[in-house]
């Protein structure tokens, strides 16, 4: 829900739940899931008023976090939602709905905050995490393959983005997320 008050920019505000949703629709695709409960997800309502950004659990709630920067706000209901969303997946790639859930955990964030609930979060670990587990998902159904390609090019690009322990068996290889 996305809403203006005193004639301010209602397209900027309607953008802000649009990234939103894009981002919990991006989740559910990529994990080939389907959402459980769909009334358990905060998404979350915005609003501006002059130059500042609100965030409301929805739109009769009260404002719960206010901000001057745009891509805080939008930081912000992303994790409430997100959180919300890793919790209510069902079916689908196990490897995926566990990285949204790490990356949610590992943010320091708190859903449950007075002011700003998302500590470290960013969209773009998010997704990085997400493609990683599909790169793992990949390697498991793949391992000789990919094992091969690594030990017939060791200074490869390809290989440069897969890491092995010392001493660990063909099986026990990971994808490099780059930084």
């Amino acid at each position: 829900m996305a809403w203006s008050k005193n004639q301010g920019p209602k397209e900027a505000v309607r953008s802000f739940a649009t990234q939103v949703g894009e981002m919990l629709n991006g989740v559910i695709a990529a994990s080939g899931s389907r959402l459980i409960d769909v009334g358990g997800v905060q998404a979350g309502a915005y609003e501006v008023k002059c130059k500042k950004y609100w965030y409301k659990p929805n739109g009769a709630g009260p404002v719960t976090f206010t901000t001057k920067d745009p891509g805080q706000l939008v930081n912000h209901g992303a994790f409430i939602a997100l959180y919300d969303l890793s919790e209510r997946l069902g079916g689908g790639d196990v490897y995926i709905k566990r990285a949204v859930a790490a990356t949610m955990a590992m943010s320091g964030g708190n859903r449950n905050a007075a002011g700003y609930a998302a500590g470290d979060f960013e969209a773009n670990t998010l997704f990085g995490n997400i493609a990683t587990a599909q790169s793992y998902a990949h390697y498991l159904q793949n391992p000789a393959i990919i094992n091969a390609l690594m030990s017939a090019d060791q200074q490869s690009a390809f290989t440069a983005g897969w890491t092995k322990r010392p001493g660990a068996n063909d099986n026990d290889v990971t994808m490099r997320r780059a930084a």
